[in-house]
């Protein structure tokens, strides 16, 4: 299991509204809503993407033996409100 979050590049903007948009889905992703975020999850990467105030990547992901529940559940688990605040001002 890996929680990744990724901060202080100038894609993040960009990517950000790539995702929030569902521009990024395909046959192997597909765009949910969890706990009121808009979350990307990739089936053949086993793992969910989303954006924290459009200034913070974070990705939570499994090896294979991990199911899409438990990420799930790491997911809502985060401390968002504290991951906002770590993007640049």
């Amino acid at each position: 299991m890996t929680i990744e979050l990724v901060t202080d590049s100038p894609v993040m903007q960009g990517l950000g509204r790539l995702i929030s948009s569902g521009l990024v889905t395909g046959s192997d992703n597909k765009l949910l809503i969890i706990n009121g975020r808009k979350v990307t999850y990739s089936k053949s990467d086993n793992s969910f993407s989303t954006m924290a105030g459009d200034k913070v990547l974070v990705e939570v992901k499994g090896s294979s033996g991990v199911d899409e529940k438990t990420l799930k559940d790491y997911l809502a688990a985060l401390h968002w409100k504290e991951i906002e605040k770590a993007g640049p001002r």
